[in-house]
């Protein structure tokens, strides 16, 4: 795919007329109330288009596709056999879009709006008090008290545990009956958990699985500091005239929070640098899948693990040792150093980024970029670059936009499209003159533009 010509496009010439927030007068950036109301623009559609469906003309051609692709569902999704597990999910993911385009075509304006408003919100607050409480665990448990074993079927909509009593719910989580009435009401309207009698709970299989911290830790999070960010941040906007945020110190999050913002800092032939890798996650998994043929001694490389020195320090000795498929152990090597500045590791054959650019601005983020493609050696190192990449044009997965909405509230920076990770990457270029450059895009399958990886040389 070319590069398109954006001369005269405002939005990707942002740098060229001044649309960046990095020197802000801070006095303008304060809590203080905002004296000027916001404007009132004119409606563009009578009142009575907000009591209508948003649009009744697709529901026909909506629910035809529901029959089809739901009958393939019912075929071969839910048959326990070879059928391959790829296409499996993505019939349920073409289910699931349209279902959720027949909601939003039978849903009208006002309901739209109550649910973003109003629903959705106060059902992520009592979600996150559940969490808190251990209210889900509670609902989980048999009549003993304890956790289902996990190698039988956990209590689901179709095979549910035993109902539990508003009143036994309150004696576990210590919190108000009347209080918790009210949370478990909401939390039933929206259909997080069931409530068979008027006195009575059951979990669905989402409040089930809200017992596992991969699942529910989330919340806490989201109220404690993901919301307040979002939430301020119309008002930082307007106070920065709508430019984009680009100072990490001095962004949204910052806004939002109340706070000053801190950035973070971060031999033989080497195969694979991990750089920014936190603990590991991702080249352990790596050294899992591939260790008979990588790692040091096999003649393939080193496996090298990049972070902060104070997090690579966390990582225990021990951790850092994984088996293979040869029954020998993989030695990953730890590193602390800050991608800010030069690479300790000179012309490894591939550096990997994993979910890093995108808790940058594009002046940070090029700075990145440009230290790896100094060590990188011309014609041979790889860049590979494990983030989103949300289409150009229609498309794009929710997933990926939430996203970019957090990353912009929280860290004044974005995820990105195709263009502009060519435009990032292909503007990164070498004092020797040798420059960036992307050699494809591997896209993220059914969910459009999720977790692509993005292959660069020199």
């Amino acid at each position: 795919m070319g590069t398109a010509d954006v001369s005269s496009d405002p939005i990707q010439n942002d740098s060229q007329t001044n649309y960046q927030t990095k020197h802000l007068d801070p006095e303008n950036l304060s809590r203080r109330p905002d004296p000027n109301p916001p404007p009132r623009f004119p409606p563009t559609v009578p009142i009575q288009t907000a009591i209508l469906p948003c649009d009744d003309a697709a529901v026909p051609d909506l629910l035809h596709n529901i029959q089809v692709t739901g009958q393939d569902y019912t075929t071969n999704h839910l048959r326990h056999d070879s059928t391959d597990r790829n296409q499996k999910n993505s019939t349920r993911l073409t289910l699931l879009s349209h279902a959720r385009a027949l909601v939003r075509a039978l849903e009208t304006p006002r309901e739209t709006m109550i649910k973003h408003c109003w629903a959705e919100p106060s059902a992520a607050m009592c979600l996150a008090v559940g969490v808190d409480t251990g209210l889900f665990h509670y609902l989980s448990c048999n009549d003993a008290g304890c956790p289902y074993p996990t190698r039988r079927t956990p209590p689901t909509e179709s095979t549910p545990a035993n109902p539990k009593s508003l009143t036994t719910l309150s004696n576990l989580t210590g919190i108000a009956p009347t209080l918790l009435s009210r949370l478990l009401r909401h939390l039933t309207s929206t259909r997080h958990i069931l409530q068979p009698t008027p006195q009575t709970f059951l979990p669905t299989t989402f409040s089930a699985s809200l017992t596992h911290p991969t699942i529910s830790d989330g919340y806490p999070v989201i109220h404690a500091s993901t919301l307040p960010a979002l939430s301020h941040f119309p008002v930082y906007a307007k106070r920065t005239a709508y430019r984009e945020p680009c100072d990490p110190e001095n962004g949204p999050y910052q806004f939002g929070m109340g706070l000053k913002g801190r950035r973070m800092g971060r031999m033989g032939k080497v195969l694979l640098v991990n750089v920014g890798g936190s603990f590991g996650h991702d080249i352990r998994e790596f050294a899992a899948a591939f260790g008979d043929v990588v790692g040091m001694g096999r003649g393939r490389g080193r496996l090298v693990l990049e972070d902060l020195p104070e997090v690579v320090g966390q990582i225990r000795e021990e951790a850092l040792g994984v088996g293979s498929g040869d029954g020998e152990e993989v030695r990953i090597e730890r590193m602390g150093c800050d991608f800010f500045k030069e690479n300790p590791v000179q012309g490894a054959s591939a550096y990997y980024l994993h979910s890093v650019l995108h808790d940058w601005p594009n002046p940070l983020a090029a700075t990145i970029l440009s230290r790896i493609a100094q060590a990188m050696k011309p014609g041979y190192s790889k860049l590979l670059i494990n983030e989103n990449c949300i289409p150009d044009q229609g498309g794009a997965h929710s997933e990926a936009t939430a996203l970019d909405m957090m990353m912009l509230g929280l860290v004044a920076s974005k995820e990105r499209t195709e263009y502009e990770w060519r435009e990032l990457i292909e503007g990164t270029v070498r004092a020797d003159g040798f420059g960036l450059k992307v050699v494809g895009i591997w896209g993220g399958g059914e969910q459009e533009g999720v977790e692509s990886l993005i292959e660069c040389s020199t």
